[in-house]
């Protein structure tokens, strides 16, 4: 759900977490390819460190160096497994599903509050399969899991 509101791109009537995307000053760039992305990434680091990169919008700011290079930071299996273990952290910090979620965005009230509400809108219409995503990618639900998680988010709910 994360990465579909981050770098969510409609192709074909189906919904992708993109991996060649960019935000830049608060614009989205969607290329082609990693040849394209890269090239204007590079141009755009010129001039601003402030740009959020590739499936996870990954933010090369605050997290850039703990990466080896922009194509690395830019691959997007690093860059899923970057995200997740910054969840996990923010998991450990925060004791809340919910807090890490909304954190992964911002740490401004009004913000971490809008986004909470569009991941969990992304996720309830995956469940519910009201989106289409990408064919190849299967979805392999548990139930038992899927039904804890969403009772912890429903107690969480009330402390933000």
């Amino acid at each position: 759900s994360i990465s579909l509101v981050e770098s969510g791109l409609k192709k074909n009537n189906q919904l992708h977490s993109w991996p060649w995307t960019l935000n830049v000053n608060g614009k989205p760039f969607y290329f082609d390819n990693k040849k394209e992305t890269i090239k204007h990434l590079e141009k755009s680091l010129k001039k601003n460190k402030n740009i959020d990169i590739g499936c996870m919008q990954i933010n090369y700011k605050y997290h850039g160096k703990n990466f080896k290079s922009i194509e690395n930071i830019l691959n997007p299996d690093e860059n899923v497994k970057y995200a997740a273990q910054f969840l996990k952290k923010l998991f450990k910090k925060h004791k809340s599903w919910n807090e890490a979620i909304s954190r992964y965005h911002s740490s401004q009230p009004k913000r971490k509050k809008r986004y909470l509400v569009k991941v969990k809108t992304f996720w309830d219409n995956l469940r519910q399969r009201k989106i289409k995503i990408k064919n190849d990618i299967t979805q392999n639900f548990d139930e038992n899991k899927i039904k804890f998680y969403r009772e912890l988010l429903e107690k969480e709910k009330m402390k933000i």
